[in-house]
Order: C-alpha cells, then sequence, then structure tokens
C-alpha cells in the first residue's frame, strides 16, 4: 500500500492510496471520503462535492488495462479505481485495521451518481447506508485485492508500477506496504 494523499501522486491518479499486489501484478487506486453524520436523527452520509469529481475525473483517465486472457489477469471488473465511503474516525489508533466504510468501484459509482437512487430531497446526490444498498465492505475488497479479483493489468500496470516508483523517488515522505505471497494483512469488518 502506498499512501499517496496530498502527495504529487494523488495530483497525477486522484488516488489516496494505492494498493499493490505482487503476486499478480496489479495496482488498486482508492480515493477515501468521510461520511457525515446529518439530520434528525442522524445518520452517516456524503455529499458529492467538485473536490470529489476533479479526483475521479483524473482516476477516470487510468485505463483499465489489456486482458491477455490468461488467468492471472483475469479480472471482475477492468477497473482498478475505487471511492471509499468511510465512517468519521474519532481518534486515531495505530493499527493496521482498515476504517470502516463502503467502497465502491468507480463504474458503480457512477452509475449510482447518475441513478435516481441516491437523489437528496433537494435534488442533490446524497451517498448512505440507506441509499447504497450494495457495497463492498473491507473483508471482501481485502480478499478482493489480495486475490488479484480486481486492480490493473497489463500495460495499464506497468505504467502504473513506473508512475510509483518515480513519485516514491520524488517524493520520501509516502508510506509503503506491498502484499507479496508471505505477507498476512488481516483488515477489521464494518
Amino acid at each position: 500500500m502506498v499512501n499517496v494523499n496530498r502527495q504529487p501522486l494523488e495530483r497525477t491518479t486522484g488516488a489516496d492510496l494505492i494498493y499493490i499486489n505482487e503476486t499478480m501484478p496489479s495496482f488498486v487506486l482508492v480515493q477515501y471520503k468521510t461520511m457525515r453524520r446529518e439530520g434528525d436523527p442522524p445518520k452517516l452520509l456524503y455529499r458529492p462535492d467538485a473536490q470529489l469529481a476533479a479526483e475521479l475525473d483524473r482516476m477516470r483517465k487510468i485505463a483499465p488495462g489489456r486482458d491477455d486472457r490468461s488467468p492471472m489477469s483475469f479480472r471482475l471488473s477492468p477497473g482498478a479505481c475505487f471511492l471509499k465511503l468511510c465512517k468519521p474516525v474519532v481518534r486515531l489508533d495505530y493499527t493496521q485495521d482498515l476504517v470502516s466504510g463502503m467502497y465502491l468501484p468507480l463504474s458503480y459509482y457512477d452509475a449510482l451518481a447518475n441513478s435516481n437512487e441516491v437523489a437528496g430531497p433537494r435534488g442533490g446526490a446524497v451517498f448512505s447506508y440507506d441509499t447504497v444498498r450494495r457495497h463492498i465492505d473491507n473483508t471482501l475488497f481485502v480478499s478482493l485485492v489480495r486475490g488479484g479479483w480486481v486492480g490493473s493489468r497489463g500495460a495499464t500496470t506497468k505504467r502504473l508500477k513506473d508512475l510509483v516508483l518515480n513519485g516514491l523517488d520524488a517524493d520520501r515522505s509516502v508510506t509503503v506496504a506491498a502484499a507479496s505471497r508471505n505477507s498476512v494483512f488481516e483488515p477489521s469488518d464494518s
């Protein structure tokens, strides 16, 4: 995992975190947004804004990668980009647990944003556990990334590898951890 939040790589890719699976090989890019409590009774929700739109536009420019029809390049979806809507964190404990929330593949987010399912009372989009009936939780996300079921492939993986390595050389303040055959990373689910 490469933490690129507020770094040159985020300005290039639109992602806050980039997950690296060396064994498949693939990259998964995730933009994180925090939901807020609103209403009476309060509910967790996220309202998309111009900043998210700009970040997702950068992510949309990442080509899905060519399927060479080999078992290692098979993905459930051609896209490698996700949005994660996170529950607010009261305090950060230095732990390996993932923050609770819902992962949305970028193409699914687009389908939701263009539907009436997330339309709020004044016509704007409102993403919440009530309006997003299906999402990927932490456990499933980790399994999909670890198994290479999602992520980049082919030339896109090569370009992302070069981009990430160059970004790391240019900015030494990022956090790096990559999954390999012997690594263990267990999620904390919602």
